[in-house]
């Protein structure tokens, strides 16, 4: 009797084991470990935007001060900006020590060196990156005499590269994301998902348009578009009658020029999810078309499809999805 007592014991910590491991997985979103963002907002063509950018909250190891930098998942490296970084070069002699000036193995438009084993939080997230890419001549210079104040400063780009072989969940609503090693299964099922394409270290969603499926570049750093594309597609989904036609004057990395934007004509999907009829800009530029033939997509896809959604992507198995419905 007392060994039947015991076994029963047995049984009844074994099941609450079993029941606390399932209960301590991530598998509910208030279980994650979420970062707070901010939106920039900005004065685009005489109209104002709330939601133009994704600031995340960074810290240096050895600097004073917080920071801040672009979430931006069109770029394949992350990048801090000269300017902004000088005075700390000048302040700070071991932080200038890490600059690298002697690899020319990547190619960028814009005149680049490197900082080496550079320790950076992501909030209090310890950043997978150490190398980053410092673009020359450019951001904001950022005064001495404002260094050491608690006001973050914005000193750069973070990039997709923060999230390979990982999951990213980003709830727009509440303004906050995350970046999880691995996902609970039950969690995941609560996401519509889709297989995308991870090429160059950049992100091809695909969108059915009618009857046709193409693939978009999901950008975050695109954040007022729902689709950016070229002359062709603009021609073909655009609605051209419409009375509704605007004007946008844009930058991109301090090019700025002028983009047009349309209602669309035809219902957009990602897998089975309908996405709201938004609009379709054009972006008249040659590089940009010839971008979009070389990467084989059909344009840009920005955060304005996703404002009211919870998205997950994953980094590890290639696949994006917006959360169900309840």
């Amino acid at each position: 009797m007392k060994r039947l007592y015991l076994l029963f014991l047995s049984l009844i910590l074994i099941a609450t084991l079993c029941q606390q491991s399932r209960t301590n997985q991530t598998n509910d979103l208030e279980s994650l470990n979420w970062i707070r963002f901010e939106w920039v907002g900005y004065e685009l063509g005489k109209r104002h935007f709330d939601k133009v950018a994704i600031l995340l909250p960074l810290s240096i190891q050895g600097l004073p001060g917080r920071f801040n930098a672009q979430f931006d998942l069109g770029a394949v490296r992350s990048i801090f900006y000269e300017n902004a970084l000088k005075n700390y070069f000048k302040l700070y002699p071991p932080f200038s020590a890490k600059i690298d000036t002697t690899d020319k193995s990547m190619k960028f438009d814009v005149e680049h060196y490197m900082l080496r084993n550079v320790i950076v939080y992501i909030d209090s997230l310890p950043s997978p990156v150490t190398d980053y890419v410092v673009y020359k001549n450019f951001g904001t210079e950022i005064p001495e005499d404002s260094i050491e104040t608690t006001l973050p400063k914005l000193i750069g780009t973070i990039s997709a590269d923060v999230c390979r072989n990982k999951f990213l969940i980003i709830d727009y609503p509440l303004n906050r994301l995350c970046f999880a090693d691995s996902i609970d299964d039950e969690l995941l099922n609560k996401f519509e998902l889709v297989d995308f394409k991870m090429e160059s270290g950049r992100i091809k969603i695909p969108f059915k348009m009618g009857n046709d499926v193409y693939f978009l570049m999901y950008d975050t750093g695109s954040s007022i578009f729902p689709i950016l594309t070229d002359s062709t597609y603009w021609e073909k989904y655009a609605d051209l009658t419409s009375n509704d036609i605007d004007t946008l004057n844009i930058s991109s990395w301090g090019t700025w020029y002028d983009v047009y934007g349309a209602p669309l004509k035809t219902p957009v999907f990602i897998g089975e999810r309908q996405l709201e009829n938004k609009r379709i800009y054009l972006n008249p530029r040659k590089d940009f078309a010839e971008f979009f033939r070389r990467e084989q997509v059909l344009g840009i896809t920005g955060n304005a499809y996703f404002l009211n959604e919870t998205v997950i992507i994953d980094f590890k198995h290639t696949r994006f999805g917006i959360l169900r419905k309840q």
